[in-house]
């Protein structure tokens, strides 16, 4: 047989027709979306070789590409994106940094990865593609990081993660590795650990481990068979056998898999597979063992009509090759060890007839135990067929019995399987009487009670049914009274006190005062209690002193230990609730009469009533409960955009004959309580109109009130909402906080947990909220007397309306051109100082506008020296302020201009140009710089002449293409000090290129040999002179050169002197 190479994702063809969807890769589809859709974007998917990593990439891109449903139905988990792009990268011992330029960008790249990245993605945005970056065999680089500048590396990896982990990025990143990401980091040291464990940190880790079926039939399909004919006529028969025992999958087909493996048999494949994943390294998988040749591999195994490779060769193989691992204590140890120990007795104690049929059953048997699943069933018959047909024993039968004869195996019948014999020499009887002398019978019971009692959460059914909140109470054992508020999913708590020396008068005391929902039980008798502790700690006891080798003895110890847990668990629920005088119920402080489970429950109800009263009438289990569903996450998001969009209109929009569950919670939670109702013939939202809802209403509506001097955090509400009287649940919290705040809208305004202001509420300031609503921030208006005046005074000098009320839209529409002006300046107006005071005061007050009714009512004013009361009670002094508002916007608008301005008038004065208008004289430097010849010229100089050369469609762009070269930024990004620098380099660019213009027009020959030559002396100057020499007067010039040198004196000064002086004269009669 020939083993076929493994998947390279970037050249291999997915066919659809051989990949099997297994429940591992549909989970791994659903935990990425899961994730995608909470903000993660980048993956690390680890499963060993040959797991079907690559065959799943693959997979994915069809389901997404070719929208073929392998996979996956694209119904918008990706942002909606319906077109996708799969950038696949086969993982190599390099920086990522190349990788990455060398597949996504390899002929545009510049040098600066980011900046080539942000084109890619700005790219695919234009196409409206959602990008999958996808790395196999991530691990070489994370190889080559680790020794190569892991620092550099480590910045790039975090760099490029965080790039993609961008909400705004449309992008995931996939990568796979063969092992944990911390194993490819041992070469490194402490500081650089913390940066790999940085980079990790980035990825999701997920699990690839494929279910052994799906491994056979990839290996299946990966192997070529050469004519092997099946020697064996109970192959198929094997393979029945192997799936009416439950030991292989009933899932594996016969001719797609089982016959593909001959002579592997299915039970060993199973085994085989199972142990290489249990035990192997990454050299060694499935497909390896396949592949190998040699001694005791597959390829060379000689089978017969009797015989396949079967679980003794497995056993053979697993020994053979992970001997290393399996000497070392591993989960597997004992029983490895107990193979081991009965294959010695089986040499000791058979003769030489029948002793290698009995170490092929024993090693038959032991590979069963190690890898058959709980419902595995080998009765004597199962097992003598396999001997027959896959072990080459002729007579299976004798064997079987002579090895159960010698106490080397045994018939589990609870097991319904042949195990290998394990006894014990333990009287566990006898050492449980020696115990009884030892261990002491104590009467502490709480710890012990803590470490073995479980008891189910109860419901409270009664207040569930009349209010629709379910509500839970847990048991607390201890030794005093508790007083805690309930947290999270738990609404009360039922206190079990075990404590002799506390009086029941002073139980009822300390409890008399607790207002949370607890309802406490005061044990008087805990005799029988502490006699089933006494025989835990019994056991216990005896389990330490057992040889723990002994696993028989171990095993029924254990079985014990939970037979009696059991007991105790019964014996204290006895006590409870066969309402008997050994326990005493308490309410704060008081005595209550509990006589059957019926009061029980009906009391926690009472409870809940009492301690919970503000709770409304709210009946909709689907978000009635502290994690509602992901279908119901959906519908929330569904009927907030219908409150945001419809509020309206009848029923928020909804269809009449619509049910979906978005419509079931407006009917529960506005149309039934009289929110959302018709008044004089218009749809509104207000108050409620259910009585049940006043509390809730009324809480919030303090909560908003009380935020009018300082703005306070939702958590602070929601913490109000999860306490009593409350205690909603989580689901409905998550629905009241934002259906608040949007009936509320026009009344307050809103901040993120940056203290950013937000100026409406809108579908993605609600999907922000859904994630982490406490960071938010709210602050009601508080405008009033001479406030009041100020906006309606500002209002009527912007021509607006005055007549309406003060609300959030009123407010921004008022302030929104200079919120939205400031916004729009580029970076230059934001930063310069180049302006006026006032204007550098009012562009202060925007840079740090946090709070709208703050920056309009008080910080603008006095940072122009105005004060509110003046502004109102005088108009002249309010034009005045209106003016100078409008003079800063004014200034701030052209300052970027005046900059342009301020290059142009020093480049126009320092070259001389006849004309200022930017038309006539780009015609002119054109005319000027035509002539040069290119190869005379640096880079820059060259780039200065492009500028100059090529159309420009407007001054400023071209002023800003010029800048940048000599910045190597963007114009806008200049800061004051830099101004000077640039005028000054902008100029000289000029002066230099002014130099070359009459070598370029003495039209030299790329070859020619010339020099330029400007001198200056106290006589006067010589005007600068191009001195040009053919190349055939080459041999000559340098004959001269050499006879002139011989002249000289050898003093440097004089010699040059005089050189000069001949250079003038020369110069000078031409």
């Amino acid at each position: 047989m020939k083993y076929t190479l493994s998947i390279n994702i970037e050249h291999s063809t997915f066919n659809p027709e051989s990949y099997i969807v297994t429940p591992n890769a549909l989970g791994v589809v659903g935990h990425i979306i899961d994730s995608f859709n909470t903000g993660i974007h980048s993956f690390n998917i680890i499963g060993s070789y040959g797991t079907g990593k690559s065959s799943f990439l693959l997979a994915l891109e069809d389901s997404l590409v070719n929208n073929s449903h392998i996979l996956l139905a694209n119904n918008g988990q990706f942002n909606g994106y319906t077109r996708f792009r799969f950038c696949k990268i086969v993982g190599d011992y390099t920086s990522l940094q190349n990788l990455l330029i060398e597949h996504l960008f390899p002929d545009s790249a510049s040098e600066n990865l980011f900046e080539n990245l942000s084109r890619f993605f700005a790219e695919a945005e234009n196409r409206d593609e959602f990008v999958f970056i996808v790395i196999d065999e991530f691990g070489k680089l994370l190889e080559y990081a680790a020794k190569n500048n892991p620092e550099r590396e480590l910045y790039i990896f975090q760099k490029f993660t965080e790039f993609v982990n961008s909400e705004e990025r449309n992008v995931i990143l996939l990568t796979t590795l063969h092992q944990n990401f911390n194993s490819y980091a041992r070469v490194l040291n402490e500081s650089q650990r913390h940066e790999w464990n940085k980079v990790k940190g980035r990825f999701l880790e997920i699990v690839f481990n494929e279910p052994v079926e799906q491994l056979l039939y990839l290996a299946a399909k990966r192997i070529e068979r050469i004519s092997r004919a099946i020697l064996n006529k109970g192959f198929k028969s094997i393979y029945d056998l192997a799936k009416n025992t439950r030991f292989a999958s009933s899932s594996i087909e016969y001719e797609d898999t089982a016959e593909r493996l001959y002579p592997l048999d299915l039970f060993a494949a199973q085994a085989l597979t199972l142990s290489i994943q249990r035990y192997g390294q990454n050299e060694r998988t499935l497909f390896s063992f396949l592949e190998s040749i040699g001694e005791g591999s597959l390829q060379q195994f000689k089978e017969s009509e009797h015989t396949t490779y079967n679980l003794a060769d497995v056993y053979d193989y697993d020994i053979y090759n992970f001997h290393s691992y399996l000497s070392e204590i591993n989960a597997d140890s004992a029983a490895w060890a107990g193979i081991r120990v009965s294959l010695e007795r089986v040499e000791g104690l058979f003769d030489a007839e029948v002793v290698d049929d009995a170490i092929k059953l024993v090693k038959a048997i032991g590979m069963i135990n190690l890898f058959g699943n709980a419902g595995i069933s080998c009765t004597k018959n199962d097992l003598s067929l396999y001997a027959k047909n896959a072990l080459g024993i002729v007579s299976p039968s004798g064997v079987i019995d002579l090895l159960a004869q010698y106490k080397i195996i045994r018939y589990a019948e609870y097991k319904s399987q042949y195990v290998l014999f394990e006894g014990t020499d333990v009287n566990i009887e006898s050492e449980l009487l020696k115990a009884s002398g030892i261990v002491p019978r104590s009467k502490d019971v709480v710890d012990k009670l803590l470490e073995n009692f479980s008891l189910p959460v109860e419901f409270a059914n009664a207040t569930y049914y009349r209010k629709g909140t379910p509500r839970y109470f847990e048991y607390v054992i201890s030794d005093y009274p508790i007083n805690k508020q309930p947290q999270n999913e738990i609404d009360g708590y039922i206190n079990l006190v075990f404590n002799e020396s506390l009086t029941l008068e002073k139980f009822k005391q300390e409890t008399s005062t607790v207002e949370e929902a607890i309802l406490y039980a005061y044990f008087k008798q805990t005799d029988k209690i502490i006699d089933h502790i006494w025989m835990l700690d019994k056991l216990a006891y005896v389990q330490n002193i057992v040889d723990s080798a002994d696993k028989v003895a171990h095993r029924e110890l254990k079985a014990l230990m939970n037979h009696e847990r059991s007991l105790l668990n019964a014996s204290v629920l006895d006590a409870l609730f066969r309402y008997s005088q050994d326990v005493v119920w308490v309410y704060r402080g008081n005595e209550i009469s509990i006589n059957s489970k019926a009061s029980f429950n009906k009391f926690l109800s009472r409870i809940c009533d009492v301690v919970y009263f503000s709770t409304p009438i709210f009946i909709n289990e689907m978000v009635n409960k502290h994690k509602p569903s992901g279908a119901m996450s959906l519908a929330r998001v569904n009927y907030l955009s219908h409150l945001l969009e419809n509020s309206a209109e009848y029923n928020l929009g909804f269809e009449d004959s619509m049910f979906k569950p978005e419509k079931t919670i407006y009917l529960t939670l506005l149309k039934n309580t009289g929110i959302h109702r018709q008044f004089l013939g218009v749809y509104e939202l207000d108050a409620p109109q259910e009585e049940s809802f006043n509390d809730l209403w009324s809480i919030s509506e303090a909560f908003m009130e009380s935020s009018k001097e300082k703005p306070r955090k939702l958590a602070e509400l929601i913490n109000i909402l999860k306490a009593r009287p409350f205690k909603l649940k989580q689901g409905v919290i998550d629905l009241w906080i934002p259906t608040y705040l949007i009936i509320k809208k026009n009344d307050y305004s809103l901040y993120n947990d940056m203290g950013v202001f937000i100026p409406s509420i809108n579908r993605e300031v609600l999907d922000i909220m859904q994630k982490s609503p406490g960071g938010f921030q709210i602050k009601a208006f508080n405008v009033e007397g001479v406030k009041l005046d100020l906006y309606n005074k500002y209002r009527e000098a912007l021509s607006l309306s005055q007549d309406g009320e003060f609300t959030t839209t009123s407010l921004i529409e008022t302030i929104r051109p200079f919120l939205v002006f400031y916004k729009k300046l580029n970076k230059y107006a934001k930063q310069t100082k180049r302006l006026k005071k006032t204007t550098l005061q009012f562009r202060n007050v925007l840079s740090a506008a946090r709070d709208p009714e703050k920056t309009f009512f008080e910080d603008l004013p006095l940072a122009l020296g105005f004060k509110d009361s003046v502004l109102t009670s005088n108009d002249e002094v309010l034009k005045s302020y209106v003016e100078l508002l409008q003079n800063a916007i004014r200034e701030l608008r052209s300052c970027y201009v005046n900059l342009i301005s301020r290059i142009e008038n020093a480049l126009v004065d320092s070259l001389c140009l006849k004309s200022t208008d930017f038309i006539q004289y780009k015609k002119e430097l054109e005319e000027r710089y035509s002539c040069l010849k290119t190869y005379l010229l640096t880079d820059k100089q060259k780039a200065i002449l492009n500028r100059i050369l090529s159309p420009a469609t407007d001054k400023i762009s071209w002023y800003q293409s010029l800048a940048y070269i000599i910045l190597d930024k963007q114009l806008d990004n200049l800061i004051d000090e830099e101004e000077a620098y640039l005028i000054d380099n902008l100029i000289h660019l000029f002066k230099e290129l002014d130099k070359y213009i009459d070598i370029s027009r003495k039209n030299l020959a790329h070859e020619d040999n010339f020099i330029r030559i400007e001198m200056i002396s106290n006589d006067g100057a010589i005007s600068p002179q191009v001195v040009r020499l053919n190349k055939d007067k080459i041999d000559i010039a340098q004959k001269v050169e050499r006879q002139i040198d011989n002249l000289l004196s050898g003093d440097n000064e004089v010699d040059a002197y005089a050189l000069l002086m001949i250079l003038k004269k020369k110069l000078g009669d031409e």
